[in-house]
Parts: structure tokens; C-alpha cells; sequence
């Protein structure tokens, strides 16, 4: 009975969300250690590198929403050529004249995988870096949304269903709230 209510889209986090926040982070490191297998080098890219992935990872642990953010910035500055996680590159050169651009086409594919299983918490980040203003009732009308198709998924439900779905943390607010008036409805 509790594996029915604690539906894989109802829980807040899941194991692949754990694992996902930690991909990107594990390809760097394991760059990193194959570029200081090959010899240390004092290379300001390569220092930057370490340094900014260190810091990665410590915000990760911390603050995951800030640490994926970063980990993202710094995959697009080594995609850019900025500073080096990896001793091999595939880099591919936009130039006219004196000015040229390379693109890593290793980090490139890391920044990929890093949206791929990070995309919620970088659309939120982006969204909230861009600030676009809230209309007014537009996070009430989201949230009733949401409220309503928990309903319709709630319906068939028993009230012993209902209220052990009202009580468990680990589920979203919005589930919590249909069950609740879902228990109201069926007791009027």
C-alpha cells in the first residue's frame, strides 16, 4: 500500500535527482585525475580548473540549487576554453582574423549531461537570474492546477488512503493539500 502512495512523481526527490546533481561533478573529477596522473602542471587553466571544481563540489554537498548552478557555469567555461578539466580536447575553432573561439566538444557534451538530469533546478536558476516579474495569481492558478490533477488522481482513493497521504512529509505540498480536500469533500 505505501509504495502506491509514494508514486515516483509525487516524491520531492528521487535517487536518480541524488545522483543526477553528482554526475557532472564525478566526469570533471575524474578528468582532473587523469590530467594529474599525466604530471602537475602549474598551467593557470588547469589550477583554475581545480580550484573552481573544488568549490563545485563543497556547494554541491551544502547547497545542491547553488552548487548546480555553478557546476553548470564552470562545465560552459571549460566547453568555452577557459580553463581545462580534461588532458584531452576536442576543440573545435570559430576565428576571423585575430579573434577565434574554441569550443571543447568533451565539456560541451558534460554541460549537455548536466541539463539533462539538473534540468529543473537550471531552468529555475536561469528563471530567477533573468527575474521575469510574477503575474498576480499566476502561482495560485500553478498551484491549484497542480492541486486539481492530484485530485483527479486522488478520487478512487479510501479516507485511510487520503489521510496517510495528508500526514507524509516526503510527499509534494500540493499532493498533501488534494488529499486534504479530497477527506473535506467526502465528509460533507
Amino acid at each position: 500500500m505505501q509504495h502506491e502512495i509514494l508514486d515516483r512523481d509525487l516524491n520531492k526527490s528521487t535517487k536518480l535527482n541524488q545522483l543526477g546533481k553528482w554526475i557532472a561533478i564525478l566526469i570533471l573529477w575524474l578528468g582532473m585525475m587523469y590530467y594529474y596522473s599525466k604530471g602537475f602542471s602549474l598551467e593557470n587553466k588547469i589550477i583554475a580548473g581545480t580550484i573552481l571544481l573544488a568549490i563545485a563540489t563543497l556547494a554541491t554537498y551544502y547547497k545542491p540549487y547553488y552548487g548546480i548552478s555553478f557546476t553548470f557555469g564552470i562545465t560552459i567555461l571549460g566547453a568555452l576554453n577557459l580553463v581545462h578539466f580534461f588532458h584531452q580536447q576536442f576543440l573545435i575553432g570559430i576565428g576571423f582574423s585575430s579573434f577565434s573561439i574554441f569550443l571543447d566538444l568533451i565539456l560541451f557534451v558534460v554541460a549537455a549531461i548536466q541539463c539533462i538530469t539538473n534540468r529543473k533546478s537550471i531552468n529555475e536558476f536561469f528563471t530567477k537570474l533573468l527575474e521575469r516579474e510574477e503575474q498576480p495569481g499566476e502561482y495560485r492558478a500553478i498551484e491549484r492546477a497542480k492541486i486539481n490533477r492530484f485530485k483527479t488522481r486522488f478520487a478512487g482513493r479510501s479516507i485511510q488512503d487520503l489521510e496517510k497521504i495528508t500526514i507524509n512529509q516526503d510527499l509534494l505540498p500540493e499532493a498533501r493539500k488534494a488529499a486534504m480536500e479530497l477527506i473535506n469533500e467526502k465528509n460533507e
